[in-house]
């Protein structure tokens, strides 16, 4: 075998996960001294070469394959046999054939250059990526779509209000319809804004992510001023005031973002008793079949046995449904490595309360302890220490 790779022009080389295992020496070929040997000789040749030797030609019949190119040559050129095209171009290189002779030159002609289309979203300070787990909410994204287009006659700011129930996934809405809408706007800026001291410290810190001048101004109401100015002179920006849930907040939002601004202003808010002249989405929790395609594709994504699709249909029934419930649910079956139960539900449950007594929703947390400790007894046994 060695004289037949030493004669030969090209050596073809089938990128498959067989091979490549083969390669490095993970597998035993079933005779012969196989891949490894021949990786040796690969690494050999383009040591020899300077690592400029052609002779090794990578080729794969399926894109997904690319990962399986040995290391030593994944900075060759390599061929993907999947269209007749493709086999044209690898049989050019291997006859040192460019196909048809061009033609000779005509008349050079001036084109046009397209106009260049503005960089987009290049300033953001979202709080967290994109998440691949997101579900569930195509019709609400759909609608805030619609909600944030302009008509004609619509002049300064465009003000769009998320309100539901603490933990329906406000936020996570926000966050992803400024993701998937990137394309539109040159700024994506997010604030706290739960009380007028967090929006100011938020709004201060935009002054860093803008590259404002300024950025050593001691006084924050300078910096805040210094924010408000760039987003009165600056149109294609959308910003997200997050949880501005109190009667302060809202005051405190409604004086710094005054009508006249340039640019798109999504709030999320536990209150909806907002202005006529913002436009609202009234987000409710997951419908049955979403919550428990959540609850499996989470558990899916993370390598775990996800449970049926009716033990998932009950835990999301006995969350009523709840994103922030299902997450923790999701969370706690993963790091238990536990299939949807009457314990994990009743752990959450009691999470849950706790969360919403803490953020001064106690009508909403006394049925969950109630619910949880129900579980709990019936799961355990009334005389259980975990009761």
């Amino acid at each position: 075998m060695l004289n037949q790779l030493d004669w030969a022009d090209f050596v073809l080389v089938a990128c498959t996960q067989t091979y490549y295992r083969r390669f490095r020496g993970r597998e035993e070929a079933v005779g012969g001294k196989g891949a490894d040997w021949e990786g040796h000789h690969i690494i050999q040749e383009l040591y020899d070469s300077k690592n400029r030797a052609t002779k090794f030609v990578p080729i794969l019949f399926d894109r997904t394959d690319e990962q399986f190119i040995p290391e030593p040559l994944r900075g060759s050129t390599h061929y993907l046999l999947n269209s007749e095209e493709n086999y044209q171009g690898l049989y050019r290189f291997l006859t040192d054939r460019a196909g048809v002779p061009p033609g000779g030159l005509g008349p050079l002609k001036l084109l046009a250059l397209p106009a260049a289309e503005p960089l987009r979203f290049l300033i953001n300070n979202l709080p967290f990526a994109s998440n691949p787990a997101f579900t569930g909410r195509e019709e609400e994204l759909r609608n805030l779509q619609v909600k944030f287009q302009k008509g004609e006659q619509h002049s300064g700011i465009l003000t769009v209000v998320v309100h539901g129930l603490g933990g329906v996934g406000k936020t996570q809405l926000a966050v992803e319809y400024a993701w998937k809408n990137r394309a539109q706007y040159k700024a994506v800026l997010w604030v706290q804004a739960d009380n007028p001291e967090t929006l100011g410290d938020s709004l201060s810190e935009l002054l860093s992510v803008l590259d404002l001048p300024g950025g050593r101004e001691k006084e924050k109401a300078l910096q805040v001023k210094a924010v408000m100015r760039w987003l009165r002179d600056n149109q294609g920006w959308l910003l997200i005031a997050d949880n501005v849930d109190t009667d302060a907040a809202v005051a405190a939002v409604q004086e710094q973002f005054t009508p006249s601004l340039p640019g798109d202003l999504m709030i999320t808010s536990r209150d909806n008793r907002w202005s006529v002249t913002a436009r609202h989405l009234d987000l409710k929790c997951l419908l049955p079949e979403a919550a428990a395609g959540f609850l499996q594709n989470r558990m899916t994504q993370a390598g775990h046995h996800a449970g049926d699709d009716t033990s998932a249909l009950a835990v999301a029934h006995a969350l009523g449904y709840l994103p922030l419930a299902l997450e923790q649910a999701a969370a706690l079956m993963i790091e238990l490595r536990s299939p949807p139960d009457a314990r994990v539900v009743a752990t959450v449950l009691d999470n849950l309360g706790t969360v919403l007594q803490q953020t001064g929703q106690f009508r909403l947390a006394e049925p969950l302890h109630t619910e949880a400790l129900r579980l709990k007894t019936e799961t355990l046994g009334p005389d259980h220490p975990g009761v």
